[in-house]
């Protein structure tokens, strides 16, 4: 496409402005050009001469093979005209350009749990353990078929992912599930009876589980660190969530008729108080909001006015609009710190996107460890699927240099997945760093999401974060 501009006559000159069309589209190699599998940008109309660059994203579960010309010729083995995600180039033509996709041939998934008692897409495991690889996007079902009491599925984090016996879920990264059950009561009075005791945090991640007997000595026990809570400072574990549970009143609860203990921390509630501001255009004529007295670990919906003549665009956490944070115009947050929030607008209408971003990082001293937290806001638009988040992390110095490169499954990166799996939401990552408070760590929030309207899935960062404890002064 050639698009002249006329911008002006002088002595019978006529000065004519050319632009060509960059059009961008992905596929699968092997698959149809037409159908894009992820989002890609720098598409569009350019100045003849101006330099170009156009992006495409890291897809979970397939490799990048480079960007091609349309119509190549995967069995003449065409060249691609670049093989990193980002290509930066002048147009001379119109051009179409193919983002190309490899399909990873499998995606590790572990399950434990005890021999002859679980299975796999119906499979009955007898071992202890058992590894298999799939394709990435596979669905998987797995089953506890044991003749115990089941508990509960639990990832690799020690998050509980399901209370169900039957587990049915997308494979889009490598995957550690554990099945937990407990046996019938045994014993006696006299030698005592077992049973499972679990400390469960706030958030739902097991924290420790271990069989504990009613006649073990109460001396031998010892209880594990208290977990995080934003707006809260750790009072003590119980098993009512109202008194002190010390090891003799765990152990004391153990009888004849239980099989499984849980233990959960009580938190006393932080009177701190921030202020959350939001401010709008300065020619939008609305006037700025400001939300007074908002305590620590709180929730928060705020909602953006609508403007005469412009479209809501996406919030953001500056007033140039450089990082966003959601394309909704109902935002949801959890209160951390004093903020300001900035509603962008648009002339035309702008298309959702999902997004994360990390909103905060603060540290905190906690039954005497020190943690660095870091907080991952994302929003997912509703015709996306939320298949998977959390945060991956790193203490290689490489990854300074060198973020593109940090994704999952890369060299020295190490993933913590939650198991809230909700469009919209917080998570916040708690790492210990007790005598490591000079170390940097790299971090990254992550969403692996999948188009419901189109079946493909793919995987969204967050800026990278590196800070040490140190780095910080105390939240």
């Amino acid at each position: 496409m050639r698009v002249s501009y006329y911008n002006g006559i002088y002595d019978d000159l006529t000065i004519e402005r050319i632009q060509y069309k960059v059009a961008l589209t992905s596929t699968v190699a092997g698959g149809s050009e037409s159908e894009s599998v992820v989002t890609l940008s720098g598409g569009g109309v350019y100045d003849a001469l101006k330099a170009v660059t156009v992006s495409a994203p890291e897809k979970e579960g397939f490799t990048f093979a480079g960007w091609y010309e349309a119509g190549y010729d995967e069995t003449e083995e065409s060249e691609p005209v670049c093989n990193t995600l980002t290509y930066t180039f002048m147009p001379n033509a119109d051009i179409s350009l193919v983002a190309v996709y490899n399909a990873n041939s499998s995606i590790v998934l572990n399950v434990n749990g005890d021999s002859n008692a679980y299975s796999v897409n119906g499979t009955t495991q007898l071992s202890n353990s058992c590894t298999e690889s799939f394709k990435a996007g596979s669905s998987i079902t797995v089953a506890y078929t044991g003749s115990g009491t089941f508990c509960y599925w639990k990832n690799g984090s020690g998050n509980i992912v399901s209370r169900n016996e039957e587990y049915t879920f997308t494979l889009v990264s490598p995957t550690t599930l554990t099945a937990v059950a407990v046996g019938d009561s045994s014993g006696s009075e006299e030698s005592g009876y077992s049973a499972l005791v679990e400390f469960v945090s706030y958030y739902g991640q097991v924290i420790r589980a271990a069989t504990w007997n009613s006649k073990d000595n109460a001396s031998d026990k010892a209880l594990p660190a208290a977990p995080s809570k934003l707006g809260g400072t750790f009072k003590y574990w119980s098993l009512d969530r109202t008194n002190e549970a010390k090891p003799e009143n765990i152990l004391a609860a153990i009888d004849a008729s239980k099989t499984r203990v849980t233990v959960v921390p009580v938190y006393e509630k932080i009177t701190t108080t921030y202020k959350v501001t939001i401010q709008y255009p300065d020619d939008s004529g609305k006037e700025n909001v400001v939300y007074d007295n908002q305590k620590l670990g709180d929730t928060l919906t705020v909602t953006a006015d609508s403007i005469d003549g412009k479209a809501f665009a996406y919030w953001s956490s500056d007033a140039e609009g450089a990082v966003k944070l959601s394309y909704s115009q109902s935002y949801f947050l959890i209160v951390s710190k004093n903020e300001t929030l900035y509603p962008i607008y648009s002339t035309g209408a702008v298309e959702e996107q999902p997004v994360a971003a990390i909103t905060n990082v603060f540290r905190n001293t906690v039954d005497g460890k020190n943690k660095l937290s870091f907080e991952v806001t994302r929003s997912i638009p509703a015709k996306y699927e939320l298949v998977e988040q959390g945060v991956i992390y790193s203490v290689t110095d490489t990854y300074a240099s060198n973020e593109a490169a940090m994704v999952i499954g890369a060299g020295s990166v190490y993933k913590f997945v939650s198991s809230d799996t909700s469009n919209n939401g917080v998570f916040i990552a708690n790492m210990n760093v007790t005598d490591h408070e000079d170390s940097t760590l790299y971090v990254k929030g992550y969403a692996i999401v999948k188009n419901t309207e189109t079946g493909n899935t793919e995987t969204i960062y967050t800026d990278m974060a590196a800070k040490s404890y140190n780095d910080l002064s105390q939240n």
